[in-house]
């Protein structure tokens, strides 16, 4: 079969016979654009598409059957130059699991931004506990000693996650845990939504890459 730019000239898939590859950022800048959009499927997460406009830009989305629909909808990932390849399919797997969960990543998202917000309107300029030199020392302690990397799911605030010190026991259940080193992991906005209040489980032992590892 013939490899290079050459491939994508000549053989632009349609519709009824879209093309799959393992995409890589090589092949991403080689794919032409055409009269019309087109998609090529990622071997490496299944439903993730690359989407080629007849502008010439191209974004990455996730086709899947989310909570709440009978059929496959497509849903944008992000634009490619805005987010990484490897971003997007640490997006598209995160979202894969908590579809297999039964939760709406668009959901999950607004949920983020509502608590978001209620921590400001809580916190008004970063005062309290969150705003105190106690808590921005020891959250700048734990993010040196293990990274900014979910200990959940392992993604990461080069994929264009926001990442949040947790409290592995909750701080309202357990005030005087809320300065103590070992209570303390690192989650993204997803899985810190996910925990909430309410588990206390200590990802920090479990390692979030041992059934799958990037391609």
């Amino acid at each position: 079969m013939a490899s290079g730019a050459g491939l994508y000239t000549r053989c632009i898939p349609t519709k009824a016979a879209a093309m799959k590859l393992m995409l890589t950022d090589r092949t991403i800048k080689s794919v032409k654009f055409a009269a019309k959009v087109y998609d090529i499927g990622d071997l490496a997460v299944p439903g993730m598409i690359l989407r080629v406009h007849p502008t010439g830009r191209k974004s990455f989305a996730l086709v899947a059957r989310f909570p709440g629909s009978h059929n496959p909808t497509r849903r944008n990932l992000g634009r490619y130059g805005a987010i990484t390849l490897q971003g997007a399919r640490a997006k598209a797997r995160k979202w894969i699991e908590q579809i297999q969960c039964g939760v709406d990543p668009a959901v999950a998202i607004k949920e983020a931004r509502v608590r978001k917000e209620r921590i400001k309107r809580r916190y008004p300029g970063q005062t309290g506990f969150y705003g105190s030199r106690e808590w921005r020392e020891l959250r700048y302690k734990v993010l040196a000693l293990h990274g900014a990397r979910c200990q959940c799911c392992g993604a990461s605030r080069d994929e264009g996650y926001r990442m949040h010190v947790d409290h592995i026991k909750p701080r309202q259940r357990y005030p005087d845990l809320a300065l103590v080193l070992e209570n303390l992991q690192v989650l993204c906005d997803e899985c810190n939504i996910g925990k909430s209040n309410r588990d206390a489980t200590d990802w920090r032992s479990i390692d979030p890459n041992n059934t799958e590892s990037e391609v």
